[in-house]
């Protein structure tokens, strides 16, 4: 069993997730490492009871007072699952110990699925690169404790638990607000427990100099792809008569502007697009567009102002006071008008996935997917490890048209594309 006496709070973001989650939008993301042996099911159970005890935040289930969500800490020991065919799916707590992850092994791959009122990417990463370490140490082979794996015998610090929107808060700030309606794929939905997933694999080095030839970072010169894909799917679909703003919603990891160690939700979104009612768009235009809107929104002034739209909302006198019930029918509300209906869909990329140079040999692939939701049902995300970049696609509709855009779009500028579907990775 696991001691521990400390209730605490939701962070700020993670406030959102259990107003709003359903079967079609059950809030959760998967993080997934294929190793290059079999799994030891033993042994696995074994390192993740010992790693969840380095990880307190981690270590809770979520109860619900008169006014707020809350952590109660969870005294049980997390379970090991055997994998399913449906990924990203509303975690059953009866089946979970009560926590808001699981821990998923099939043959070689581990994975771990983690509901977004939890953590975001960033914290869920170290979770699994530290499990994966006491995973292999007890398999016998020495792993050392940097690029993000912890060391199980150490206390945690305070920082890991801190809401770090309320620590960088600087007061009200204003950002604009008024946003056009936009385009959304359309397809045939899949049953609500179904989800697919594909995934391309590209050489990371040719698409880094594609990115360096426009002038442009790797996440600009991917989210441009997607959005132009878009813009051909749109007139596909619609034809001239019928054009919408595309717009996506591209992730930020604030841990990456301030010195936060936090372990809970530290994430942002910046949402850049295109008006196809201005005209017609050239990939090249496409791009420049979408470089110089997301350098604008990381720009210091505008995160501030994004951050405090964010914890604004959280110390009003008024919303304090508010029952439970009336905040999570207030919540889907918005959440329905001004969440995901206002995006045409998510480009999430958690950067080069970092871990020690002996860990690494024994690992064959990492990628993660976003989970479902039923406005968007088409979402992408991205990673880069050893020399490759896997772009990952999950989907809750037949169709892949948006796909099948955006790899042919790749491979048309020279970049070879293996791609896979989950079953087969």
């Amino acid at each position: 069993m696991i001691h521990t006496d400390k209730w605490s709070r939701l962070d700020t973001a993670g406030n959102l997730y259990p107003a709003i989650e359903s079967l079609n939008f059950p809030g959760v993301y998967r993080l997934v490492i294929t190793l290059k042996t079999e799994i030891n099911k033993e042994l696995l159970q074994k390192a993740l009871n010992t790693v969840i005890k380095r990880f307190p935040t981690f270590s809770v289930k979520l109860k619900h007072g008169l006014f707020w969500y809350y952590f109660e800490p969870n005294p049980k020991y997390p379970k090991l699952l055997p994998d399913t065919n449906y990924p990203c799916r509303r975690i059953n707590t009866r089946k979970s110990n009560d926590y808001l992850f699981q821990v998923l092994f099939k043959e070689k791959t581990i994975a771990v699925e983690v509901f977004h009122a939890l953590t975001d990417g960033g914290g869920s990463i170290i979770f699994l690169k530290t499990l994966v370490a006491e995973y292999l140490k007890l398999s016998g082979i020495p792993i050392p404790s940097e690029s993000g794996v912890f060391d199980c015998s150490s206390e945690p610090s305070a920082e890991e638990s801190e809401n770090s929107f309320l620590r960088y808060y600087k007061g009200k700030l204003k950002r604009p607000m008024k946003e056009s309606s936009v385009f959304h794929p359309t397809g045939t939905y899949l049953p609500h427990y179904v989800y697919k997933v594909i995934s391309g694999k590209l050489p990371m080095n040719q698409v880094l100099e594609k990115a360096r030839e426009q002038g442009v970072s790797l996440t600009e010169y991917i989210t441009a792809v997607i959005i132009y894909s878009l813009y051909q799917l749109q007139e596909k679909q619609h034809g001239l008569h019928r054009r919408k703003a595309i717009r996506l919603s591209v992730p930020v990891n604030l841990r990456s502007y301030y010195p936060s160690k936090t372990l809970r939700n530290f994430s942002l979104f910046v949402k850049p697009g295109i008006n196809p009612d201005l005209g017609n768009y050239t990939f090249e235009e496409v791009l420049h567009q979408i470089h110089h809107a997301i350098r604008y929104e990381l720009s210091e002034k505008y995160i501030s102002a994004a951050l405090s739209a964010h914890v604004s909302l959280e110390k009003n006198p008024v919303v304090r006071v508010v029952p439970l019930f009336i905040k999570n029918i207030a919540i889907s509300i918005v959440f329905r008008n001004f969440g995901e209906n206002k995006f045409s869909g998510t480009m999430s990329n958690l950067g080069r996935f970092e871990i020690p140079e002996s860990m690494e040999k024994h690992i064959e692939q990492f990628y993660f997917v976003i989970g479902p939701n039923k406005i968007n049902p088409v979402n992408c995300s991205a990673v880069s490890f050893k020399s490759y970049l896997n772009l990952t696609f999950g989907r809750s509709i037949h169709e892949t048209e948006l796909e099948h855009a955006v790899f042919t779009h790749f491979i048309k500028a020279g970049i070879p594309v293996t791609i896979s579907t989950e079953t087969e990775m």
